[in-house]
């Protein structure tokens, strides 16, 4: 699958990359920032803190650990204008 860096954002003070797959537009995946040549995942506290946002504005579901789903192209475009 490839991705298509979207943005940069920052989720509880760290920084995050958005991503957006080029087959599935209406998904977003979310990869922390870290220097080259380290590796790390999404925390759960972050993705959390993004799923929470999510549930209470009625914007999208969290359909994996660091990637969330939008029923239409308002909710994702919400959801970018939010954390983007």
């Amino acid at each position: 699958m490839l991705f298509r860096s979207i943005c940069m954002t920052t989720i509880n003070g760290k920084p995050y990359r958005m991503f957006e797959p080029a087959n599935f537009p209406q998904y977003i995946q979310l990869e922390p920032i870290v220097p080259e040549g380290y590796f790390d995942i999404a925390s759960n506290e972050d993705m959390i803190a993004v799923e929470d946002w999510c549930l209470q504005n009625n914007c999208g579901k969290r359909s994996g650990w660091n990637k969330f789903y939008f029923d239409t192209p308002e909710q994702l475009t919400m959801f970018k204008l939010r954390w983007a």
